[in-house]
C-alpha cells in the first residue's frame, strides 16, 4: 500500500512567520549609513576645495556668465572656479522638502522628508516574452500595459518609462507618445525624457488638458521630469547630419547585452566635426575667437559618453 503524498497547497505552517507587509506612503529610510558625519564632511570640503582651486573646464559660455555674476571666477586655461559661498548658497536654494504629484489623492511624493519611494524605469529596448523564453522589440503597447500594472500595485509610486516604444520610429512621435501613453496608463506621478526642447510644449498642453488649464496643472504638476540633452547648432553648420544617429546599438542575444558600433561613433563624430569647422571656416560662427562651436560640440559628446558610461544607452543616443 502506498502512502498519499504530501498535499503542498495546505497553506502556511502555523509557526511559519508571516512577512512584514511594506510600509504604505514609503518606506522609512536613513537607516544605511556606509559613511560617518565626518567622513561626508572630508568629501564635501575635498569636492569644494577641487571646485574652487582647480575649477572646471569646457564650460559652455552661457552657464559661465551667469556663474560669475554670481560670484565664480574664470581663471588660467579658461577654467571656471566657484567659490564656497557660492556653492552652499546654490545648495541651499533647493527645495525641501520637495513633493512630487500624482492625479489621485494620496499619491503625493514628499522628498526631504526620509521616505524611500520605489518606481519604475530603465526604457529597455526589448520585452521578454515568457512563454518562448525570446526577445522582442518593445512597442507603445507594452509601455500601456506595464504603466497599468504600476499604477494597480500598491508599493510602485512612480512609474518613469520601462521600455522604449520602438514601432514608433520618428523620435518626436515616440517622445510624445510615450509621455500620452504613461499619462493613461496611470494616475501616479509620471517621469519620462524628450529629445528636442520644442517638444516639451507638447507635452505639457497634453498635461494642461488632462489637468484641466494649465494652472490646475502647476498647482499640482503631476508630470514634472524631463530629461532632455541641448547643445547649439553654430549658423553655418549642416543640420541635416543630426537626421542621423549619433550613435548605434544593437541587442546581443546570446550574451543578452547592447553591443555598441564604436567605429560608427567615431565615423559621426569625424563628419560633425568636419561639419563645425566648415561652419567657422564660412564664418557663420557667433564666436569671435572661433573655438565656441567645437566647445559646444564637445560638450554634446561629453554628455552622450557620460550617459553611456553611465548605462542611460537611450539618453546617450539623443544626447
Amino acid at each position: 500500500m502506498t502512502s498519499k503524498p504530501p498535499n503542498r497547497r495546505r497553506g502556511r505552517r502555523a509557526d511559519m512567520p508571516v512577512p512584514a507587509k511594506p510600509a504604505a506612503g514609503g518606506s522609512e529610510g536613513g537607516k544605511l549609513a556606509v559613511l560617518s558625519d565626518a567622513d561626508m564632511a572630508m568629501i564635501d570640503a575635498a569636492a569644494k576645495t577641487i571646485l574652487w582651486q582647480t575649477g572646471i573646464t569646457d564650460t559652455p559660455e552661457y552657464l559661465a556668465e551667469k556663474a560669475c555674476a554670481a560670484g565664480a571666477v574664470i581663471g588660467a586655461e579658461n577654467r571656471l572656479h566657484l567659490p564656497e559661498a557660492l556653492i552652499d548658497n546654490a545648495l541651499s536654494c533647493f527645495a525641501k522638502p520637495l513633493s512630487l504629484y500624482g492625479r489621485k489623492p494620496g499619491t503625493e511624493l514628499q522628498l526631504g522628508t526620509g521616505k524611500v519611494y520605489t518606481g519604475t524605469g530603465g526604457a529597455a529596448p526589448f520585452v521578454l516574452e515568457e512563454d518562448s523564453g525570446t526577445y522582442r522589440e518593445a512597442g507603445i503597447a507594452d509601455l500601456y500595459k506595464i504603466a497599468r500594472l504600476a499604477d494597480a500595485l500598491e508599493h510602485i509610486y512612480f512609474f518613469s518609462r520601462p521600455v522604449v516604444a520602438r514601432d514608433i520610429p520618428r523620435p518626436r512621435d515616440m517622445d510624445i507618445a510615450t509621455a500620452f501613453t504613461s499619462l493613461m496608463g496611470t494616475s501616479k506621478h509620471v517621469m519620462t525624457s524628450v529629445g528636442a526642447a520644442e517638444d516639451v510644449a507638447a507635452i505639457a498642453d497634453i498635461c494642461y488638458q488632462i489637468a484641466g488649464s494649465e494652472e490646475a496643472f502647476r498647482e499640482r504638476p503631476f508630470f514634472l521630469n524631463v530629461d532632455m540633452s541641448l547643445f547649439e547648432v553654430p549658423a553655418g553648420f549642416d543640420e541635416s547630419l543630426l537626421d542621423e544617429p549619433i550613435g548605434k546599438v544593437a541587442f546581443n542575444e546570446s550574451k543578452e547585452k547592447l553591443d555598441w558600433d564604436m567605429n560608427y561613433t567615431r565615423r559621426m563624430q569625424n563628419r560633425i566635426e568636419s561639419a563645425l569647422e566648415e561652419a567657422e571656416d564660412s564664418g557663420g560662427s557667433a564666436d569671435s575667437g572661433g573655438g565656441g562651436t567645437n566647445r559646444a560640440y564637445e560638450e554634446h559628446m561629453r554628455k552622450a559618453e557620460v550617459d553611456f558610461g553611465r548605462g542611460r544607452y537611450e539618453q546617450s543616443i539623443h544626447a
